[in-house]
Protein backbone atom coordinates (compact mmCIF):
# COMPACT_ATOMS: atom_id res chain seq x y z
CA UNK A 1 0.00 0.00 0.00
CA UNK A 2 1.41 3.55 -1.08
CA UNK A 3 0.64 6.36 1.89
CA UNK A 4 1.64 9.62 -0.10
CA UNK A 5 1.21 13.03 1.70
CA UNK A 6 -0.85 15.60 -0.73
CA UNK A 7 -1.89 18.52 -1.38
CA UNK A 8 -5.40 19.61 -2.33
CA UNK A 9 -6.25 23.29 -4.55
CA UNK A 10 -9.09 24.48 -2.86
CA UNK A 11 -11.35 27.91 -3.58
CA UNK A 12 -9.55 29.21 -0.54
CA UNK A 13 -6.31 27.71 -0.24
CA UNK A 14 -4.27 24.51 -0.55
CA UNK A 15 -5.28 21.45 1.81
CA UNK A 16 -2.80 18.74 2.71
CA UNK A 17 -3.55 15.69 3.47
CA UNK A 18 -2.85 12.39 2.93
CA UNK A 19 -3.43 9.40 -0.13
CA UNK A 20 -3.91 5.29 0.73
CA UNK A 21 -3.77 3.50 -2.20
CA UNK A 22 -2.47 -0.24 -3.65
CA UNK A 23 0.18 0.26 -6.07
CA UNK A 24 -0.67 -0.18 -9.86
CA UNK A 25 -4.37 -0.67 -8.77
CA UNK A 26 -7.54 1.27 -9.54
CA UNK A 27 -10.47 1.63 -6.60
CA UNK A 28 -13.41 3.09 -6.12
CA UNK A 29 -12.50 6.68 -4.00
CA UNK A 30 -13.22 7.19 -0.37
CA UNK A 31 -12.93 10.68 1.37
CA UNK A 32 -11.98 10.31 5.21
CA UNK A 33 -13.25 12.87 7.53
CA UNK A 34 -11.46 13.30 10.75
CA UNK A 35 -12.89 14.07 13.79
CA UNK A 36 -11.73 17.58 15.61
CA UNK A 37 -8.43 15.63 16.71
CA UNK A 38 -7.06 16.33 13.17
CA UNK A 39 -4.84 13.43 11.33
CA UNK A 40 -3.52 11.79 14.08
CA UNK A 41 -2.07 8.22 13.86
CA UNK A 42 -5.27 6.65 14.93
CA UNK A 43 -6.72 8.40 12.05
CA UNK A 44 -3.97 7.11 9.90
CA UNK A 45 -4.61 3.15 10.69
CA UNK A 46 -8.29 3.52 9.91
CA UNK A 47 -7.29 5.02 6.54
CA UNK A 48 -5.23 2.48 5.68
CA UNK A 49 -7.71 -0.14 6.93
CA UNK A 50 -9.88 1.32 4.48
CA UNK A 51 -7.04 1.22 1.49
CA UNK A 52 -6.59 -2.59 2.37
CA UNK A 53 -9.74 -3.26 2.38
CA UNK A 54 -10.15 -2.01 -1.53
CA UNK A 55 -10.43 1.69 -1.53
CA UNK A 56 -8.26 4.78 -2.61
CA UNK A 57 -8.93 6.98 0.61
CA UNK A 58 -8.17 10.59 0.62
CA UNK A 59 -7.77 11.83 4.22
CA UNK A 60 -7.41 15.97 4.11
CA UNK A 61 -6.47 18.16 6.90
CA UNK A 62 -9.80 19.62 7.54
CA UNK A 63 -8.75 22.32 9.47
CA UNK A 64 -6.11 23.33 6.90
CA UNK A 65 -6.71 27.04 7.58
CA UNK A 66 -5.66 26.76 11.10
CA UNK A 67 -2.77 24.61 10.67
CA UNK A 68 -0.68 21.46 10.02
CA UNK A 69 -0.86 18.92 11.87
CA UNK A 70 -0.72 17.60 14.83
CA UNK A 71 -3.85 20.49 15.65
CA UNK A 72 -4.10 19.35 19.11
CA UNK A 73 -1.06 18.52 21.11
CA UNK A 74 -2.89 17.88 24.68
CA UNK A 75 -5.75 15.76 26.07
CA UNK A 76 -9.02 16.82 24.52
CA UNK A 77 -10.57 17.49 27.99
CA UNK A 78 -12.99 20.18 29.00
CA UNK A 79 -10.26 23.47 30.32
CA UNK A 80 -10.59 27.05 29.22
CA UNK A 81 -7.69 25.99 26.94
CA UNK A 82 -8.79 23.24 24.71
CA UNK A 83 -12.11 25.33 24.87
CA UNK A 84 -10.29 27.80 23.02
CA UNK A 85 -8.42 25.75 20.53
CA UNK A 86 -11.52 23.82 19.44
CA UNK A 87 -12.76 27.06 18.52
CA UNK A 88 -9.62 28.36 16.55
CA UNK A 89 -10.22 25.52 14.61
CA UNK A 90 -13.98 25.19 14.11
CA UNK A 91 -14.40 28.63 13.43
CA UNK A 92 -13.14 28.86 9.99
CA UNK A 93 -15.79 25.86 9.23
CA UNK A 94 -19.04 27.77 8.13
CA UNK A 95 -21.54 25.50 6.13
CA UNK A 96 -19.82 27.22 2.79
CA UNK A 97 -16.43 26.94 3.34
CA UNK A 98 -17.28 23.52 3.80
CA UNK A 99 -18.93 22.88 0.63
CA UNK A 100 -16.39 24.52 -1.16
CA UNK A 101 -13.86 22.24 0.54
CA UNK A 102 -16.24 19.26 -0.36
CA UNK A 103 -15.81 19.64 -3.53
CA UNK A 104 -12.65 20.06 -4.05
CA UNK A 105 -11.63 17.42 -2.23
CA UNK A 106 -14.69 15.47 -4.72
CA UNK A 107 -12.73 16.74 -7.67
CA UNK A 108 -9.09 15.74 -6.58
CA UNK A 109 -10.29 12.21 -5.61
CA UNK A 110 -11.51 11.61 -8.90
CA UNK A 111 -8.73 12.69 -11.40
CA UNK A 112 -6.36 10.56 -9.42
CA UNK A 113 -4.98 7.94 -11.15
CA UNK A 114 -5.42 5.59 -8.40
CA UNK A 115 -9.06 6.03 -8.36
CA UNK A 116 -11.41 4.04 -10.65
CA UNK A 117 -14.84 6.23 -12.15
CA UNK A 118 -17.83 6.17 -10.33
CA UNK A 119 -19.80 6.81 -7.34
CA UNK A 120 -17.46 7.53 -4.29
CA UNK A 121 -17.93 7.30 -0.46
CA UNK A 122 -17.70 9.46 2.83
CA UNK A 123 -16.52 8.06 6.12
CA UNK A 124 -16.05 10.31 9.49
CA UNK A 125 -17.36 12.65 11.18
Amino acid sequence: MIEEAVEIRTPDGVADGFLFHAEGERNPGVIHLTDIGGIRPAQHDMARKLSGAGFTVLMPNLFYRTGKPPLVQFPIRQSEEVNKRLAELRDPLTPEAVARDASAYVDYLAANAATVGGPMGVVGY
